[in-house]
């Protein structure tokens, strides 16, 4: 795994051999204000771009930022616009409260209407399992 990207919000990683990028979100997140975040969430794609990852590990356990719903809209639309780019799935490491979120459940249901697998878990080991078991079959 290389670090790709790292700044006092988001590390973001990269693994070649598995098409993995993980983006982790440290608890610096409080100190966020929307157009930084805008900008963290823009460089993930700058690097997905680079990279081209099939799977894509989020984990936001340290999350620390309100993503209200402009916010969470705008997130929705810049998917949309470069989907071409994105992965084939996706996998959230998040803690219990945020599952059972209302904003997390509108999160998959977008994900959805843009064709992507998208699951939500309390480990990072499930949530690597979710992304990799079926990409080493698949690649066999």
């Amino acid at each position: 795994m290389n670090i790709i990207y790292k700044s006092s919000f988001v590390q973001i990683c990269y693994t070649p051999s598995l098409e993995l990028m993980e983006v982790v979100w440290s608890p610096y997140t409080k100190k966020l204000f929307p157009a930084l975040y805008q900008s963290e969430f823009l460089t993930f794609f700058k690097y997905q771009n680079i990279h081209k990852a099939q799977n894509i590990l989020v984990d936001e356990r340290m999350f620390n930022f309100n993503v209200d719903t402009e916010l969470q809209n705008w997130v929705h639309n810049t998917l949309k616009e470069r989907m071409k780019f994105f992965s084939k799935k996706i996998a959230i490491v998040t803690n219990e409260d945020a599952i059972k979120n209302k904003m997390q459940k509108i999160r998959i249901e977008h994900a959805k209407q843009l064709n992507m697998q998208i699951a939500l878990f309390k480990d990072k080991n499930s949530a690597k399992d979710f992304l990799i078991k079926e990409y080493h079959v698949d690649s066999n």
